[in-house]
């Protein structure tokens, strides 16, 4: 029983480093390139720019970029939308990343992990429920200001997906904590045995087959 303690206490740990990271990446580090990916952008057009850095208590550390030439309006719209549309990749790569743990049976990395890739998708995703900023003025640069009214409607899409993989992601990675915790401890065979079909079931349901013990937790792809 002191065990599944140990184990069920680690798998805690790594839940807290989760959230922990969660706010950190939201409020200062996905702002902060967000503002590196315009400065890309204008690194790309040969346009001139500095970075301003700034703090206060409710925003914590930030930076704006400033240009010091003129684009047009297609150049302006590509450099609005490149902090949004950048934080938003890093978050979906790192969510496909996440997923990769979960298949492999990293399961502390994939809590970890997934909470970070909602770090980023969070940060971003503000941006379409503004009245005005970098998605805003980019549509109306490029003339489509009709399309403005789109924009919650997509940010609302991108945080249902983005919550219901977290859920989902704690859950699975949870239940199949548990099951091979409850192999480990088991004293009767039988019930042991029908641990182990059960977890083969969940696993199999990921599209992998366990090939060693837990302990190693190496994982191959089904055939």
């Amino acid at each position: 029983m002191a065990k599944r303690y140990i184990h069920e206490k680690q798998y805690l740990k790594y839940t807290i480093a989760g959230i922990i990271s969660f706010n950190i990446i939201a409020a200062l580090i996905a702002p902060f390139i967000h503002e590196l990916f315009h400065a890309l952008i204008l690194k790309i057009y040969n346009c001139g720019y500095w970075i301003d850095f700034h703090s206060s208590f409710f925003s914590g550390i930030y930076a704006t970029v400033y240009k010091t030439c003129i684009l047009s309006k297609t150049q302006e719209a590509i450099l609005y939308f490149s902090g949004v549309l950048g934080t938003l990749f890093i978050g979906f790569s790192l969510l496909y990343i996440d997923w990769q743990f979960t298949k492999k049976g990293d399961l502390e990395y994939s809590v970890i992990t997934s909470f970070i890739a909602l770090g980023f998708l969070f940060s971003s995703t503000l941006y379409f429920f503004m009245s005005e900023g970098d998605l805003v003025n980019g549509l109306n640069m490029l003339g489509l200001s009709a399309y403005i009214g789109f924009l919650p409607l997509i940010g609302l899409l991108i945080s249902i997906y983005s919550l219901t993989y977290l859920v989902w992601n704690l859950k699975h990675t949870t239940e199949l904590e548990i099951l091979e915790e409850e192999i480990e401890t088991a004293k009767d065979s039988k019930i042991r045995k029908w641990l182990k079909k059960k977890l083969k079931k969940k696993y199999d349901s990921f599209g992998i087959k366990k090939t060693k013990v837990r302990h190693h937790k190496k994982y191959i792809p089904k055939h």
